[in-house]
């Protein structure tokens, strides 16, 4: 489970819906893009979740869910790697995140 979203929120993480909760608590902090990575939940067996919400400047929120399949396999740098397409993605598209659908796969 994801550890600090807990460590900032004091929701742990159990299903998406607490993962849901745990990312309107933190755009209660003023954070306007969260995106939760390595969501591991018993109710997606062999499925990571990307987790993620932009709030818009009128209040709203766009939510995405991300599944993608559990690999028996070690790799290194994947972390690493998504945060930068995140980064150079949001900093292309500052008013949507939903483009992770897009990037993902170059993962």
């Amino acid at each position: 489970m994801p550890l600090f979203p807990r460590q900032l929120t004091g929701i742990k993480i159990e299903s998406l819906q607490h993962a849901k909760d745990a990312i309107d608590k933190i755009h209660t902090m003023g954070v306007r893009k969260v995106v939760l990575t390595s969501v591991f939940l018993s109710s997606f067996p062999g499925q990571i979740l990307v987790v993620g919400s932009q709030q818009h400047e009128n209040g709203s929120r766009s939510q995405f869910t991300i599944k993608v399949p559990e690999l028996s396999l070690s790799f290194t740098g994947t972390g690493d790697l998504f945060a930068a397409l995140l980064l150079a993605r949001s900093h292309q598209h500052p008013d949507t995140l939903l483009f992770g659908k897009r990037f993902l796969p170059s993962i």
